[in-house]
C-alpha cells in the first residue's frame, strides 16, 4: 500500500539526513521546488520539505512504522541507503561517517524494577595511513544511557588487502583475530593483548612469535589454530580425553618464554599433578617420546642440549648434546662427559631386572652386584691362575690422543690382545672381531687365585724343608 507521507515524520527525517550530509539512495525524482506532489507509484515515497514536494524511487512505507527498499538488481550490487559525511579530512582529522542508531527497551528486575533503553550503533571510522587511509566499522553499544563502549572492530589497513577483527575485554585488554602490526603485516590467528603490554602475532620475519598468549579452548572437535607462520596447534579426541598437537610446516622450534633477553625468567615444563589435601594418591606418568619410524627404520633418538660457557665476549654460546639416547637401540651416552680425576667417583651399576641405575657400593666404588650363591649355577673350582697371569706381557704406556686420558697420565697393565693368548675368554671384541678390551675385575680375581697358588707353593717348600 502507498502511503502519502506528510508532516513532521518526513521532515524530521530528511531533515536529520540534511543535518548529517547524508542521502537517501538512489537520487530522488521529482521534487527540486516544486509545490505540487509527485506521481505516487507502489515503489515510490513522497516527502515534503517545507513546502519542496519529491519522491523517492524504491521506497515504500506500511505505515509509521517500516520503511522498504524494493529494488529489482539481480546480482549486482546496489547502493539502497547510503549515510554519508562528504567533508574532506585533514592531517589528524579523520570524518566519521554518520552512525547507524538501533534504540531499544529492556526490563531490569533489581528494585526499583524498570525499563531502560539499551542502544546499538554502527558507524566506519577512518583512520590516518601512509600510502591510503585506514577504517574501522565500529559496532558499538549502550545501556541505559551509561555511555557506548566498542563490542567488535572490523579493521582495514592499507597495506594489505583483508580485514581483521577486534574484539575488545576487561579493563583495556582485547582479543584480536588477525592483528595489524605498524608494517601493515596481519597475523592469522587469535592473540590476546592487554593495556600493559601489545600482544600481536605479527611481524615481518620468520621468528614470529605470540607474546603472553592466554588460555584457549579449540572445541571438543579436532581443530587447528595457526598461532604464528608456519606454527599451529591443534587437538584431537574428546573433550574428556583430549590430545593436542604444536604442528610446523618445517623444523620448528618451540621456545618455552619470550624472546631472548639479557636476565631470562626461568621456565618449567611439568604435568598435571595431585591436588593438595588428597590423602597418599600417586602422580601420573610423564612420557617424553622421539620419532618413530616404520618397518626396519630406526626411530629419531632423543637429544639433550645445554651451551657450554665459551670466550669472553658478548655472542651467544653454542649448544652441544651433553645427553642422547640413540633412536632404536636406546643406547644412554654423554658426550660432553669430562675426566673424573678431581672427583670421587662411583661406578654406576644396573639392576638387570628393573634396569634401574645405582652408585657402586663396594670397596672402590665397584657394583656389589649378585653374589650370593642361589644366583650362580655351574660352580666348579677355577682353574686359571698362576700360568696364565706370568704368561701375561705387561706393560707402562700412554692412551693416543682422543682416546682414555688422550696421554696424560702414564698407565700399566696388559693389551686386549696380550690377555687373548692366555685368557681369551675375557676379551672383548668388535665387529671385526679385532679384540679391543678385557674384563678386567675377572683378570684381578684370576690373579687372586695365582696368589693362592703361589703360596701352596711355597708352603709346601717350607714343609719339604722342614722334614729334611
Amino acid at each position: 500500500m502507498n502511503k502519502f507521507l506528510n508532516g513532521f515524520l518526513i521532515a524530521a527525517f530528511v531533515g536529520v539526513v540534511a543535518a548529517f550530509g547524508q542521502s537517501i539512495g538512489p537520487p530522488p525524482s521529482g521534487g527540486g521546488g516544486s509545490s505540487t506532489p509527485c506521481t505516487v507509484t507502489a515503489a515510490t515515497l513522497q516527502y515534503n520539505n517545507s513546502g519542496a514536494f519529491g519522491c523517492v524511487t524504491d521506497w515504500t512505507t506500511g505505515g509509521t512504522s517500516d520503511l522498504t527498499n524494493t529494488q529489482s538488481i539481480g546480482a549486482t550490487s546496489t547502493d539502497g541507503l547510503v549515510l554519508q559525511n562528504t567533508t574532506a579530512a585533514g592531517t589528524g582529522a579523520q570524518q566519521w561517517s554518520p552512525r547507524l542508531h538501533l534504540k531499544g527497551q529492556g526490563w531490569k528486575t533489581t528494585a526499583t524494577a524498570a525499563s531502560q533503553a539499551v542502544d546499538w550503533i554502527i558507524e566506519n571510522q577512518p583512520t590516518q595511513d601512509s600510502t591510503n587511509p585506514g577504517t574501522s566499522l565500529v559496532i558499538s553499544s549502550q545501556l541505559n544511557g551509561g555511555g557506548y563502549s566498542t563490542a567488535l572492530s572490523i579493521l582495514r589497513n592499507s597495506a594489505v588487502n583483508y580485514p581483521s577483527v577486534a574484539i575488545p575485554a576487561n579493563s583495556g585488554s582485547g582479543y584480536y583475530i588477525g592483528t595489524p602490526n605498524g608494517s601493515g603485516f596481519f597475523s592469522a590467528g587469535l592473540v590476546y593483548g592487554d593495556s600493559n603490554t601489545v600482544n600481536v602475532m605479527a611481524g615481518t620475519s620468520s621468528t614470529n612469535y605470540v607474546a603472553n598468549f592466554r588460555a584457549l579452548s579449540l572445541g571438543a572437535g579436532n581443530e587447528t589454530l595457526w598461532l604464528a607462520r608456519g606454527i599451529g596447534l591443534s587437538s584431537t579426541g574428546t573433550s574428556s580425553s583430549p590430545n593436542t598437537y604444536l604442528n610446523s610446516i618445517g623444523a620448528g622450534t618451540l621456545q618455552h618464554g619470550q624472546t631472548d633477553a639479557a636476565a631470562p625468567v626461568a621456565q618449567t615444563i611439568g604435568v598435571q599433578r595431585v591436588v593438595a589435601g588428597t590423602s597418599n594418591t600417586a602422580g601420573a606418568l610423564w612420557t617424553l617420546k622421539d620419532s618413530a619410524g616404520t618397518g626396519t627404520g630406526i626411530s629419531g633418538g632423543v637429544a639433550f642440549q645445554v651451551a657450554p660457557a665459551g670466550s669472553t665476549g658478548t655472542a651467544q654460546n653454542t649448544y652441544s648434546s651433553a645427553v642422547t639416547i640413540a633412536g632404536g637401540t636406546g643406547l644412554f651416552a654423554l658426550p660432553l662427559i669430562t675426566t673424573d680425576s678431581a672427583h670421587t667417583d662411583a661406578t654406576i651399576c644396573e639392576d638387570t631386572t628393573t634396569h634401574a641405575l645405582y652408585s657402586g657400593s663396594g670397596t672402590l666404588g665397584i657394583c656389589l652386584g649378585t653374589s650370593g650363591r642361589q644366583f650362580k649355577t655351574d660352580l666348579v673350582p677355577m682353574k686359571a691362575g698362576l700360568k696364565e697371569i706370568s704368561g701375561l706381557d705387561l706393560w707402562n704406556y700412554r692412551y693416543k690422543n682422543g682416546w682414555g686420558d688422550s696421554g696424560k697420565r702414564i698407565q700399566y697393565g696388559p693389551t686386549a690382545q696380550d690377555v687373548e693368548k692366555v685368557l681369551p675368554d675375557l676379551v672383548g671384541r668388535d665387529d671385526k672381531g679385532t679384540p679391543i678390551n678385557y674384563d678386567s675385575g675377572a683378570l684381578l680375581l684370576i690373579s687372586l687365585h695365582a696368589i693362592q697358588e703361589l703360596k701352596a707353593e711355597v708352603d709346601d717348600l717350607k714343609h719339604k724343608l722342614s722334614t729334611r
